[in-house]
């Protein structure tokens, strides 16, 4: 998938890995605790895709994270920033 190895791709991945790290959590805990937030995912749960016991308790604790004002602002941010930065290539 050459398409996603591109500098504009990475480019967003650091961003959101800012966002992370600002938060405090994982880049995992990030992007499931967005996810357990939308209200379209409605009580259940995002699939994950764990390998390792340490990742599965990551994985399992995220939902209960809940992300601040701050960061879901940021993350909005680096949406519009890169909505799909796959494509502008």
């Amino acid at each position: 998938m050459w398409r996603f190895n591109t500098p504009r791709v990475w480019q967003a991945l650091k961003s959101y890995e800012h966002v992370a790290r600002d938060e405090g959590v994982s880049m995992a805990t990030l992007a499931l605790s967005w996810a357990c937030s939308r209200p379209y995912v409605g009580g259940g749960a995002p699939i994950i895709g764990a390998t390792s016991v340490a990742q599965l308790a990551d994985n399992i604790e995220s939902c209960s994270h809940v992300l601040s004002d701050d960061a879901l602002k940021a993350i909005d941010q680096v949406h519009i920033e890169y909505r799909d930065p796959s494509q502008f290539i």
